[in-house]
C-alpha cells in the first residue's frame, strides 16, 4: 500500500500539470505526446527491470556479506542451502 501512495506522490507534479495544460486551453500537441511516451517508455522499462531481477521460485534472497575479506554480492540461493 506504501508503494502505491509513493507512486501517488511522484506522478501528483504531473498531474497538475496536465490540469493546467488542460485548462489553459493553449496545448501543444507535440509537448504532450512526447510526455505520454515517455511515461509510457517509464512504465515498460519499470515493468521489465522488475521482472528481469526477480529471484524464481524456490530461492531467497542472500543479503551482501563480508567472506574472507571481500564484499560478497547479494545473491539468490536455494531454499535447502545455509546462509552464511
Amino acid at each position: 500500500m506504501l508503494r502505491l501512495a509513493e507512486f501517488g506522490l511522484f506522478l501528483l507534479p504531473f498531474a497538475v500539470y496536465a490540469a493546467w495544460m488542460l485548462g489553459n486551453r493553449r496545448l501543444r500537441p507535440l509537448l504532450l505526446w512526447s510526455a505520454a511516451a515517455g511515461l509510457v517508455t517509464l512504465a515498460g522499462l519499470i515493468i521489465w527491470f522488475g521482472m528481469a531481477r526477480s529471484l524464481d521460485k524456490g530461492e531467497r534472497y542472500v543479503p551482501a556479506h563480508v567472506e574472507d575479506g571481500r564484499i560478497v554480492p547479494g545473491h539468490g540461493e536455494a531454499i535447502g542451502k545455509r546462509a552464511p
